[in-house]
């Protein structure tokens, strides 16, 4: 009984994330945060502000700078990776929690 508990605290917990417009991850020296259509994406040596497209615990954008072509985040329950896509690509970890 306590395990069919668990697990449907843990499927509550993992829909509200995937369905918060409003969330905000960090790791590995970089960030993403998501205020419903628009996010900001902090790396190492710069800050993006950026238009984002939601589909469930997807999120997807054009990030035409310093060498990227777009991002893509995905979120996982509590964690999620982001990944900048393009010459120079990269794949980070993240912590995330829901913005109120």
């Amino acid at each position: 009984m306590k395990l069919v508990k668990l697990f449907i605290i843990s499927l509550i917990t993992s829909f509200a994330f995937a369905n918060s417009t409003n969330i905000s991850c960090q790791g590995e020296g970089y960030s993403f945060s998501v205020h419903e259509n628009k996010a900001v994406i902090k790396t190492l040596e710069s800050t993006y502000d950026v238009s984002v497209k939601q589909s469930g615990a997807n999120y997807t954008g054009v990030l035409k700078a310093e060498g990227y072509l777009g991002f893509r985040f995905i979120l996982k329950g509590k964690e999620g990776e982001l990944k900048l896509v393009g010459p120079k690509s990269v794949t980070k970890k993240m912590k995330c929690s829901i913005i109120k």
